[in-house]
């Protein structure tokens, strides 16, 4: 009778850290999903408040002389800083990712994706930049 009750005893305790095993796994992976968040937001807000504060410089120091082409150019500068950002945030975490099976890249191919980006973004400024004759 007595070690009827001990057994009992023992599954109702390994029943309980079960359960506290398995609320601890789901309050670390709510933690974890909210850090990601978090970083994922912060880099937002960063990027965006670069942004205005150099508008916010841009029309300070040039307002009296602001044209059409000045305002085209600071939105196409604006445009390619956006998406180089993109570009280092996509790619840090795809080079610097554990579990990304192109983590290691082997063959190279997020380099020559990279090169061929920044040959994409030099043969555009620079056909900007050719004066008509």
């Amino acid at each position: 009778m007595n070690s009827s009750i001990i057994k009992a005893t023992a599954d109702d305790t390994k029943a309980n850290n079960n359960n506290n095993n398995n609320n601890n796994n789901n309050n670390n992976n709510n933690n974890n999903n909210n850090n990601k968040t978090t970083t994922t937001t912060t880099k937002t807000k960063t990027l965006m408040s670069f942004y205005v504060t150099l508008l916010a410089l841009y029309v300070g120091m040039c307002e009296p002389w602001i044209t059409f082409e000045r305002v085209i150019y600071f939105s196409l500068a604006l445009l390619a800083l956006a998406l180089l950002a993109c570009f280092t945030f996509v790619l840090h975490d795809a080079i610097n990712s554990d579990d990304n099976e192109c983590a290691q890249d082997p063959m190279g191919q997020i380099q020559k994706q990279v090169d061929k980006t920044v040959e994409g973004i030099k043969s555009f400024g620079n056909s900007l930049c050719k004066k008509e004759d």
